[in-house]
């Protein structure tokens, strides 16, 4: 049975997990069609928006856009990261040691970098703070 493949009609799973082609590509372009619609109404309805209701826009559309990749970066990329190999083959005797330590860096590095992100984040929402305060100041003086 190891390394032998199975017929459709051998593996119920495979009969049920098996889809014409012709209906993956009707599916996926009506999917790429409804949102390439929806993206080109967005597009038209933008210029008469107002100010105000387009900066509110814009800081969501900018959320979402960050969120949608650290979520991606959390499902997908990190668990790839975590149970990789690393660098290569090791002929050391602990290995399981030596992949729980490479799983304890990796986790401190993930860490790091969203405390660095955190730090970034604070410090550009400060200086465009001290630069519009500046700017009200000098408009204040002339």
């Amino acid at each position: 049975e190891n390394g032998t493949v199975k017929t459709l009609e051998e593996d119920p799973v495979a009969k049920v997990t098996a889809v014409d082609p012709g209906i993956a590509y009707g599916v996926g372009f009506v999917a790429v069609l409804v949102i390439s619609v929806a993206s080109l109404i967005g597009v038209l309805t933008v210029p008469f928006l107002g100010k105000k209701v387009m900066t509110y826009l814009s800081t969501f559309l900018v959320a979402l856009g960050v969120s949608a990749l650290a979520c991606d970066a959390i499902l997908h990329l990190i668990p790839h990261a975590f149970f990789s190999s690393g660098s290569g083959d090791h002929d050391h005797g602990n290995e399981e040691q030596e992949m729980e330590t490479l799983i304890i860096w990796k986790g401190s590095a993930l860490l790091a970098a969203i405390f660095l992100f955190f730090l970034f984040e604070g410090f550009m929402k400060r200086w465009q703070d001290h630069i519009k305060a500046k700017k009200d100041k000098k408009k204040e003086e002339n």
